[in-house]
């Protein structure tokens, strides 16, 4: 990486890379701090990673922004300058924290909040917002933004975006490995032994955290946002017939790779679900054990329907995002997965909760170097590209 010539603090080709993420859940927004020599991915440090709240009203108006019903030309485009100012500013506060200054940092990584993924309509379309210029302008910092746009103007679905970063991190282990995230959305890599980024397989599996994280806020008038350590979900029991019903969800019928969002696995499904439990005659704490079954039933059908039936064995299964500490879903999730080994990121010695924020800082440092960083086995593309707009900072690169 040709360094934006950072103040000479005596520490070599070492970079300092900030990633930004902030989900479908809606939940916060996620910013890792790495440090690494120049191409050595393997090698990073986790400098720092701090999750900040996101602000109540700005949330309503994301989830407004993202309704069809409910969303205008005016709320968009305040949301995207607000976002950038919300994305700027914790960025400033966690280097504060660290006692460092904006020129200590060589490149922002900023995914941005998905409005609206629409890769399979005549025209396929993708929106993430959160105006670069703005968090740019106010760090000064050389951002890159907007990653899957270049992936769907290249005929893919534009997502998951991260399987290329666990092919630099993960892909030569000698072992056929699956990493699944769960945020808002589940998602999975596959990694097969001998290394090869053309048998990468990676898809979105469905829904994650998102459902229950959803009727929580319904069942709850807004009071909680999610079934802490699932403890909701374990008082509950599944009930079997909804369940059966809910694996019906046409995504499930589609080809891999394929992805997904709140349009398909929203509030209007939860409300549905909601429905038929009363029609069913479930408690609460019933539905929300149902739909934490259907998140990993759908992961684990997946994992069986699109790997190990078509001949590609799995060593290990190893789970990171927030459901990777829901000990409900976790154990649900095992059972469902049978003789597979399956185990939380963190047991690897990495920080779960930071795998897609430092997903994002490594995809910049790719795009910025000119490397191409999708991966056409995970989004359909009919080729590799280099994902991700370049904003400069105060310095050229």
């Amino acid at each position: 990486m040709n360094s934006r010539k950072r103040k000479n603090n005596g520490e070599g080709n070492m970079l300092r890379i900030l990633g930004i993420m902030s989900g479908t859940s809606l939940d916060g927004i996620d910013i890792a701090l790495i440090e690494m020599e120049d191409g050595q991915f393997r090698d990073y440090r986790l400098r720092s990673f701090q999750s900040f709240p996101m602000p109540g009203e700005l949330r309503e108006k994301i989830l407004r922004a993202s309704s069809p019903e409910t969303s205008d030309v005016a709320l968009i485009c305040e949301l995207n300058f607000s976002l950038g100012h919300l994305y700027a500013d914790c960025v400033l506060e966690l280097l504060a924290g660290e006692g460092l200054e904006t020129d200590d940092v060589d490149l922002i990584g900023c995914h941005g909040q998905t409005i609206y993924h629409l890769p399979r309509e005549e025209v396929p379309s993708t929106l993430q917002i959160g105006e670069a210029g703005v968090l740019v302008e106010k760090t000064g910092i050389t951002a890159i933004t907007n990653f899957r746009s270049r992936d769907i103007a290249a005929g893919g679905e534009g997502a998951p975006i991260v399987p290329y970063v666990d092919y630099l991190l993960f892909g030569r282990e000698g072992r056929n490995i699956v990493l699944q995230n769960i945020g808002g959305i589940g998602n999975f890599t596959y990694l097969p032994s001998g290394g090869e980024l053309e048998k990468v397989i990676a898809t979105d599996t469905g829904p994650g955290n998102m459902l229950i994280d959803i009727a929580v806020g319904i069942m709850s008038g807004g009071s909680a946002s999610f079934d802490v350590d699932g403890e909701r979900a374990a008082r509950g029991r599944v009930n079997e017939e909804l369940l059966d019903e809910m694996m019906g969800h046409p995504f499930f019928r589609r080809e891999v790779p394929k992805s997904t969002g709140r349009e398909e696995f929203g509030r209007p499904l939860v409300e549905r679900y909601l429905r038929r439990g009363v029609e069913f005659g479930l408690q609460e704490d019933d539905l929300l054990a149902t739909l934490t079954a259907f998140t990993a039933r759908s992961i684990a059908q997946t994992c069986r329907e699109f790997l190990l039936e078509k001949g590609n064995p799995v060593d290990e299964f190893i789970v990171s995002g927030g459901g990777s500490f829901n000990p409900t879903l976790m154990e649900m999730l095992k059972e469902e997965l049978g003789d597979v080994p399956c185990r939380g990121y963190q047991e690897l010695g990495f920080n779960s909760e930071a795998k897609e924020a430092v997903a994002m800082a490594i995809l910049a440092y790719c795009s910025f170097n000119g490397e191409a960083n999708n991966v056409p086995g995970a989004t359909g593309a009919r080729k590799r590209v280099v994902m991700g707009d370049l904003t400069p900072g105060r310095f050229l690169p």
